[in-house]
C-alpha cells in the first residue's frame, strides 16, 4: 500500500518500526530529538506532533537540561578533537542547519495509519502540555527506545499505534 502523508506505509511494516514516546516536558523531547539527529535518524524519521496543534510551546525553543548539557560536555570531552574543543565548534548549532525533526498533526498523522479515534483523543488527554515523539526507526527501533527512555520518554508505542478493530 502506498505511504501516506507522513511517510507511514499502511501495510503495516513500517508502522511495526515506528516507536512512539510521551515527553511531558519539552526539555527532555528537545534533548531526544538532539540525540536522535547524532544517532544517525533524519527529520524524516523524527516526527512530533503536540496534543492541540498551534497552541502549545514549540520544542525548538525549549532548552536542554542540565542532565543533558553533562553528558553532552563529557560526550565532546571524551570524542572531539582538541581543535574542535578550542574552537568551541562541537556541539553548536548553526542557524542555517535545518531542523532535526518534522512537525505534525497527531490526529491526521495516527487517523491515517487506522488509530481509533477515541485512542487519538485519550492520547491528546495523557500529552497534555507535552509532546510525542514518532520514530520511524528503519530497523532500529531498540536505539529509539533506549534514546527515548534515557531522555525521561514514556514509551507508548502500543498505546499509540492500537489500530481501531476492523
Amino acid at each position: 500500500m502506498k505511504d501516506d502523508a507522513y511517510g507511514f506505509d499502511q501495510s503495516s511494516p513500517v508502522v511495526s518500526e515506528v516507536v512512539v514516546g510521551l515527553f511531558t516536558h519539552l526539555t527532555n523531547a528537545k534533548d531526544a530529538i538532539r540525540d536522535l539527529s547524532r544517532a544517525g535518524f533524519d527529520a524524516s524519521q523524527v516526527n512530533v506532533a503536540y496534543a492541540l496543534s498551534g497552541a502549545h510551546d514549540d520544542v525548538a525553543n525549549a532548552e536542554h537540561t542540565i542532565a543533558w548539557k553533562l553528558r553532552d560536555s563529557f560526550r565532546r570531552d571524551l570524542h572531539i578533537r582538541g581543535a574542535e574543543q578550542v574552537s568551541g565548534e562541537a556541539g553548536k548549532v548553526h542557524p542555517n542547519q535545518l531542523s532535526p525533526y518534522t512537525e505534525v498533526d497527531l490526529r491526521t498523522a495516527l487517523s491515517e495509519i487506522g488509530v481509533a479515534p477515541e485512542r487519538v483523543t485519550l492520547l491528546q488527554n495523557e500529552i497534555g502540555d507535552g509532546v510525542l515523539l514518532l520514530v520511524k526507526s528503519g530497523g532500529h527501533s531498540e536505539k529509539a527506545h533506549e534514546i527515548m527512555e534515557r531522555n525521561q520518554g514514556t514509551i507508548r508505542t502500543d498505546t499509540a499505534l492500537e489500530v481501531a478493530p476492523k
